[in-house]
């Protein structure tokens, strides 16, 4: 049986998310992220320590490179993700059991994504659906901010 390299994200429930993603046509952009230790938080309600990814897209609304740019000490920054909400019972849950050296995320067809990393490296499937939510939020919300700059 042949592994699968991707995983298939649905988004018919979440059009915003598939909006948010189809409305991003920037190159490339910078956002700042709340870090745990060496991970990328999300759904924290503090910042303690400060992280870096840059979003690229060489095909802006239907494919996009997440990657850490913030200088970590490794030649390849990992990217590891976890539940920043000390409320939610997945509190320091982490999305992938191995780290990832980026996310790509393709738009196959409306409302169905491809993620670059294989169904058996994803603990938490919906918390990956999040991250992504979460992260088109603010870089579409950046790029209205450069644009009117």
């Amino acid at each position: 049986m042949k592994e699968r390299t991707k995983t298939e994200i649905e988004l018919h429930s979440f059009t915003h998310i598939e909006k948010n993603l189809s409305d991003l046509t920037i190159d490339s952009l910078c956002l700042t992220v709340p870090l745990y230790g060496d991970a990328v938080l999300i759904n924290s309600p503090t910042i303690n320590l400060k992280g870096t990814l840059t979003v690229c897209s060489k095909n802006p609304g239907r494919e996009f490179t997440i990657s850490r740019s913030d200088g970590t000490d490794r030649s390849q920054p990992l990217l590891q993700v976890v539940e920043g909400d000390d409320l939610s019972p997945r509190y320091r849950d982490a999305i992938f059991y191995n780290p990832v050296s980026e996310l790509n995320i393709s738009k196959r067809e409306p409302f169905l994504w491809d993620v670059n990393v294989p169904e058996e490296n994803i603990k938490d499937a919906y918390m990956l659906r999040d991250f992504i939510g979460i992260l088109s939020v603010f870089a579409l919300t950046k790029q209205s901010k450069l644009r009117a700059n």
